[in-house]
């Protein structure tokens, strides 16, 4: 939280969180539906030395909580207050002849996948076509 106040202050700005509480705090308020929270628990099953030799985190048991990722982006995209701002489609933004880059879909990565997927589809049907000649 400091590195982002203090990278925020530079910049003229103010960070959106005053604290890790309040950002915790911020990210409860969300309205995340019905999506109930799980939770197991999970220790190492690894090979372990025997007795107190052994690291902790080896023989401890852990709590994971966490909820079903696909009910939450079920949610998400259902979400009206979304409509018209998600990008499914990969981008390339260009402000006077430079590259501009604001989220994930607008990045490398996306991009690459993208034509990658293509590229692939392109030589099936290629190979299909050939085949039905």
């Amino acid at each position: 939280m400091e590195l982002w106040t203090a990278s925020m202050v530079e910049a003229g700005g103010v960070a959106p969180f005053t604290s890790s509480e309040d950002l915790l705090g911020q990210i409860d308020q969300i309205k995340l539906g019905h999506v109930p929270w799980q939770s197991f628990t999970a220790t190492y099953s690894g090979d372990q030395r025997p007795g107190p030799d052994s690291p902790l985190w080896m023989r401890e048991e852990y709590e994971v909580w966490f909820r079903d990722p696909r009910e939450i982006v079920h949610g998400i995209l259902g979400n009206p207050e979304f409509s018209g701002g998600i990008d499914y489609i990969p981008y390339r933004d260009f402000t006077n002849g430079k590259r501009r880059w604001s989220e994930f879909m607008s990045g490398n990565w996306a991009w690459r996948q993208a034509v990658r997927s293509l590229s692939r589809l392109a030589g099936y049907v290629t190979n299909v076509y050939s085949l039905l000649g």
